[in-house]
């Protein structure tokens, strides 16, 4: 009796649609959200274009060095790729003027 109850519910579509749900809720939950890829494209855009500003300048402002790092250190964090930080690097290397 026990067994074809057992039986019954591994067999039944409740169960597997709840194993389902279950699996799919997990391997949605590990997908990165377009928010996420849609604020590290902004990011990204944005680090690029205040260092490219810098490089051609050849010097940095405090005020510019200080809210490229704001942005940089968050986006690297969140898994933002190597262009980024290859402009951050030049950036770094110039000297800071008033």
């Amino acid at each position: 009796m026990a067994t074809t109850v057992i039986l019954a519910c591994i067999g039944s579509t409740g169960l597997s649609s709840l194993v389902q749900f279950i699996i799919t809720t997990i391997v949605e939950s590990r997908k990165p959200s377009n928010e996420k890829e849609l604020l590290l494209a902004l990011a990204h855009n944005h680090i690029c274009c205040l260092c490219s500003k810098a490089i051609e300048k050849q010097y940095v402002t405090q005020d510019e060095y200080d809210s490229i790092l704001q942005l940089y250190i968050p986006y690297r964090e969140a898994g933002g790729n190597h262009l980024a930080k290859k402009y951050f690097e030049e950036v770094d290397k110039l000297p800071i003027k008033d």
